[in-house]
């Protein structure tokens, strides 16, 4: 995993001389303790204005505007997006110290899974909390006004209804309708409406539902209806093993996770990381800035599209539409060729390739 982020992250370089590349995108994040410890020297949004995050300013619950990499309009991240961490690290590849960051963390899950021999913990999982922590206008309070979580069921209080957007899912893969209005979902992304109330609903792991009645709207819609006091879905119990986490994380930069946005992307990533590390959290930004790609063309990172249209594409695919000279030395000859041979865009060589060249010793 160490050796993949080398290569996927060795073209993300911070630009020496550029400030500000004045991006109008941020990174929507609801502060915690834990977030507020990781933000120092950051650069936020507040009022239009950009300023440098100042703890004695915020509290625990409110929503902040990240200028982050992800978003950053430069070729190489400007300052402003990647904050003041660039003078500690005296490095403009940023790419680099991210994947060292990264993929040092990784080993540490490994090494604590094994000496601790792969043990497995299983824990109920706190549905309402998850829903709180991927719905920003919503508080636990309100939840429990309209939801009831009883052991591992989630029951409604008042009749309502669940609609899932089904160009989220490929059916039959990671959503499956069964008999009897029964639906399963591996990762729930969906929009529940009460008579004077609705949010979204977004849980990052697979639920079963069972609804009272199904409705489709031509291909696009999945709506599932439910009455008072029924039970909504039923959720797994938690594994809390290490070696999951570090499995989930291969699964994410595989391309093979279903996401709601950008927001919901990195703080999925980000609650595998925070609980085994300090890391500051401007490298797990960096890596998604290198890992979206533009879907009108995936040889450039989203972030530098014409428009934003990010798709999250598997680590490897990224290595080869991102230069020759790495394809060639990561794996698959043939498809480095291939790409070279096909790839219009003549692109600035990264350090990795400037090395394996000989012009960078």
């Amino acid at each position: 995993m160490s050796r993949k982020l080398a290569f996927v992250l060795n073209t993300v370089e911070a630009d020496p001389r550029l400030t500000d590349c004045g991006v109008k995108k941020y990174l929507n994040i609801r502060l915690d303790r834990d977030l507020l410890t990781r933000i120092h020297g950051r650069f936020l949004v507040r009022g239009g204005r950009t300023t440098e995050f100042n703890l004695t300013d915020f509290k625990v619950g409110q929503t902040v505007e990240l200028r982050s990499p992800i978003y950053c309009r430069s070729p190489k991240i400007c300052h402003t997006c990647y904050g003041n961490l660039l003078r500690r690290h005296r490095s403009p590849y940023i790419g680099l110290v991210a994947a060292q960051t990264i993929g040092e963390r990784g080993t540490q899950l490994i090494m604590r899974t094994f000496h601790t021999g792969g043990q497995v913990r299983v824990a109920e999982r706190d549905i309402l909390e998850d829903i709180r922590e991927n719905e920003e206008l919503v508080t636990i309070s309100d939840l429990r006004k309209y939801l009831r979580q009883t052991e591992s069921l989630l029951i409604c209080l008042r009749d309502c209804t669940i609609t899932i957007d089904l160009s989220n899912y490929n059916i039959g893969d990671n959503l499956k309708i069964g008999d009897e209005n029964r639906v399963w979902v591996k990762g729930l992304m969906g929009r529940i409406k009460f008579d004077s109330f609705e949010f979204n609903i977004v849980l990052d792991y697979e639920v079963t539902m069972q609804a009272q009645r199904l409705e489709k709207l031509g291909k696009a819609y999945l709506i599932l209806h439910f009455t008072r006091g029924n039970t909504i879905l039923e959720a797994p119990l938690e594994t809390q093993e290490l070696k999951a986490q570090v499995h989930y994380v291969e699964r994410l930069l595989g391309g093979k996770e279903t996401f709601k946005d950008v927001d919901h992307l990195f703080r999925k990533l980000f609650k595998v990381y925070s609980p085994i590390s300090n890391i500051d959290i401007v490298h797990l930004e960096v890596l998604l800035s290198n890992c979206l790609r533009d879907r009108a063309e995936l040889s450039r990172p989203a972030r530098l599209g014409r428009r934003w249209d990010p798709v999250l594409m598997n680590i490897k695919e990224v290595i080869f539409s991102s230069g020759f000279a790495q394809g060639l030395a990561f794996e698959n000859v043939n498809k480095a060729i291939q790409t070279g041979l096909i790839t219009e865009e003549k692109m600035a060589p990264s350090v990795l390739e400037r090395v394996l060249t000989g012009e960078l010793v």
